[in-house]
C-alpha cells in the first residue's frame, strides 16, 4: 500500500509540475499574442492616418480647383442631412 501511495504522490507531483509548466506556456503565448496584436493595431493606425491625410489633400485640391462645385456639394449635403435629422413630418 505504501508503494501505491508513493506512486500516487509521484503522479500528483508530476501532474502539478505539468500544470505549472502549461500555465507558464499559456502566459508566454498570451504575451506573444498581445505583442503581435499591438503591432498590428499600430500598423493599422499608421495606415489609416496616411489614407486620411491623402484623402484630405485630395479634397483640398479639388476644392481649390472648383470652389463653386465644392460649395454646391456642401449645400447639397447640408440639405440632405437636414432632412435626415428632421425626420418625417
Amino acid at each position: 500500500m505504501s508503494r501505491t501511495l508513493d506512486a500516487i504522490a509521484g503522479n500528483t507531483k508530476n501532474l502539478s509540475d505539468d500544470a505549472q509548466a502549461c500555465g507558464h506556456d499559456v502566459l508566454k503565448l498570451a504575451d506573444s499574442i498581445g505583442t503581435e496584436a499591438k503591432a498590428r493595431i499600430d500598423s493599422m493606425g499608421d495606415n489609416a492616418r496616411v489614407q486620411a491625410r491623402a484623402a484630405y489633400a485630395n479634397v483640398k485640391a479639388q476644392v481649390n480647383e472648383n470652389p463653386v462645385k465644392a460649395l454646391g456639394a456642401a449645400i447639397g449635403v447640408g440639405v440632405l442631412l437636414g432632412f435626415l435629422i428632421k425626420g418625417p413630418t
